[in-house]
């Protein structure tokens, strides 16, 4: 992969100089230029979807990787928090059960329930019986 202009432009600005290479702290830095929240991905996710050895510093090929990738997954972010705020009726901040019983049955997706009982199983991973943001993104980047 080759870096864009933009890519090595942001890149030298936070590198460190000599060494080529930029720390996971200032690579937070250089995400915040182009509005990428981490608040649900963190940099070792992002590098384990693009097979990338977790490390403290990244050259800019990684680097660039890293950033295209953050752009993917925090686009598909505000898919994911609109499509949770139609399940979420009551706004809580949680999907519940029967929530997502009646958003999947307006959009015409009855499941049987024993499928709909494993479906929210599988989104609610701390098992509190419910659905956080959180815990939908998570569900929908990496289960699909």
């Amino acid at each position: 992969m080759v870096a864009t202009e933009e890519e090595k432009s942001l890149f030298n600005l936070f590198a460190q100089e000599g060494n080529q290479q930029i720390a996971i702290e200032d690579i937070e830095k250089a995400f915040a230029k182009f509005s990428i929240e981490l608040e649900l991905f963190s940099l070792a996710t992002i590098a384990k979807r693009l097979d990338l050895t977790p490390s403290s510093h990244y050259e800019l090929d990684s680097f660039a990787a890293l950033l295209r990738e953050a752009k993917s997954l925090n686009a598909d972010y505000e898919v994911i928090k609109s499509t949770f705020a139609n399940y979420d009726t009551d706004d809580d901040g949680f999907i519940s059960r029967s929530e997502l019983e009646k958003g999947l049955a307006e959009q015409e997706s009855q499941l049987p329930k024993r499928e709909l009982r494993d479906l929210f199983a599988n989104m609610d991973f701390n098992h509190d019986g419910q659905v956080s943001l959180k815990e939908f993104a998570r569900f929908m980047t990496f289960s699909y």
